[in-house]
C-alpha cells in the first residue's frame, strides 16, 4: 500500500494490467484498475488526457496540441479523441494550449 499525496503525483501511465505512479520523489507500480484510480483521484485535479495516461494537472508545465511536458521533462501524449475535453478544462483552470 502506498500513501502518496495528491499535489506529488505527475501521472500514471498503464501498461497491461498495472499502473506506474510517477511521483515528484520516486516512481510506483502496482495492479489496479482505471475506475478505481479514477474513484480514488476524482477530487483532484487529475485528466484522463490518452487511454494510458492520467496527468496531475497542477504539475503540468507547458501544454502543446499533441502533448503535456511535465514538470519533470516528460512528455505526455493527448490522444485525438480526448484533445478537445482536455483544451476546456486546461482553458477553465487557466491556461491556453500552444
Amino acid at each position: 500500500i502506498y500513501r502518496i499525496k495528491s499535489n506529488d503525483i505527475l501521472y500514471f501511465e498503464s501498461f497491461d494490467h498495472y499502473y506506474k505512479v510517477v511521483t515528484m520523489s520516486g516512481t510506483y507500480e502496482f495492479k489496479s484498475t482505471l475506475s478505481d484510480i479514477m474513484e480514488q483521484i476524482s477530487d483532484s485535479r487529475l485528466i484522463q488526457v490518452h487511454r494510458s495516461y492520467i496527468i496531475n494537472y497542477d504539475n503540468s508545465a507547458q501544454t502543446k496540441y499533441e502533448e503535456v511536458i511535465m514538470s519533470n521533462g516528460d512528455r505526455i501524449p493527448i490522444s485525438r479523441d480526448r484533445r478537445k475535453a482536455v483544451k476546456k478544462l486546461f482553458i477553465e483552470w487557466g491556461e491556453n494550449i500552444i
